[in-house]
């Protein structure tokens, strides 16, 4: 295991040894070890043993990059979060009495992390996998790029590894199809507005500088929000494509058709109530409009809960109603034909 650290430390000089980074290149290989090798992992577990176990399980095998993972279990049903500790008595399990979202579950484990190190974080979903020469490129061009503060790899659909879910996002108020599904560069890392929360690699310095996830969130949208306010304090969020991960979305299919869109709907208004005061009424007005129009359509189309779940998150974000909802969209959703709310 020495061995391979050495190795991985050896195979990120190239990254700081570029001549656009000839400051970075005078560090020494203690100092790339030090600042290229070490990484606080969080991962969220909410109702999903299986997919946090086996998230858990390939993190183990990791031989190269020395790592501390924090999981956070939001609530979950009796025993998921006993179960997972007695299994892996080398990670922190933390606790949360109430389910706070991603956004209040993750920065739990992010404070917990920040408090142990000051090591890059990866927050990692429990349904992505990622390996960890994936993750090694990611911490070396993170180290090598002294303008990025966020990290992420190309997102690939787990099931048919060829479609690509996200390669970086833009605004997403100020585009309807705001992800990005090519790479904008084969061979190099590029700058985007916002990566998914699914796995990416932020720097400590982000979190220390500008504070944690916007709770009001809840879920969806909320890295967006960090990488909005993390790129005038010069931090900027970039896509390496030479990285991967893939994301198991059909397990989590039956909460996609109403808890998704509902808060993907309603985040928009949040998002323009913070950064687009000046442009905020006709912004708003427009995705209103955008809303409404979608759910006439999936009423006619049958699918009448994801409609009122489409409905209820223009309602709430021209309302000014943020923050956790679930048990409203599940209780307004639940009798209707193609209803598919979680579990509490």
């Amino acid at each position: 295991m020495l061995l391979k650290r050495i190795l991985a430390a050896v195979s990120v000089l190239p990254f700081l040894c570029a001549p656009e980074h000839e400051s970075t290149a005078r560090k020494c290989y203690i100092c790339v070890w030090i600042n290229v090798l070490r990484l606080s992992v969080v991962i969220l577990n909410w109702n999903a043993l299986e997919d946090s176990i086996r998230c858990l399980e390939r993190l183990r095998m990791w031989g190269t990059i020395q790592t501390r993972t924090f999981l956070v279990d939001n609530a979950s049903a009796s025993g998921e979060a006993d179960s997972i500790a007695s299994n892996f008595p080398e990670i922190e399990v933390i606790r949360s009495e109430e389910n706070l979202g991603f956004s209040g579950g993750t920065n739990l484990g992010i404070v917990r992390a920040l408090a142990a190190s000051d090591a890059p974080l990866l927050l990692l979903n429990n349904d992505v996998l990622i390996e960890e020469n994936d993750v090694v490129q990611l911490l070396g061009r993170l180290q090598s790029t002294t303008s990025a503060g966020l990290m992420a790899p190309v997102l690939h659909h787990a099931g048919d590894p060829e479609r690509i879910l996200s390669a970086g996002s833009r605004n997403p108020v100020l585009h309807r199809f705001h992800t990005i599904h090519e790479p904008l560069q084969p061979n190099d890392s590029y700058r985007v507005d916002s990566v998914s929360g699914a796995a990416v690699i932020i720097r400590s310095e982000v979190f220390d500088t500008i504070g944690l996830l916007d709770e009001s969130y809840f879920f969806a949208t909320e890295l967006a929000d960090l990488c909005r306010r993390a790129a005038p304090e010069g931090f900027g969020t970039f896509i390496d494509p030479r990285a991967k991960a893939f994301h198991d979305i059909d397990r989590s299919s039956r909460l996609r058709e109403t808890l998704y869109v509902y808060y993907v709907t309603r985040n928009r208004f949040l998002f323009i109530r913070k950064f687009h005061q000046f442009s905020g009424p006709l912004l708003a007005a427009t995705w209103a409009l955008y809303g409404f129009q979608q759910s006439f359509r999936l009423k006619r189309a049958g699918r009448h809960a994801t409609a009122q779940a489409i409905s209820a998150g223009v309602l709430d974000g021209l309302r000014g109603r943020f923050g956790g909802q679930n048990e409203r969209v599940r209780n307004a959703c639940r009798d209707l034909p193609n209803a598919t709310a979680g579990r509490p």
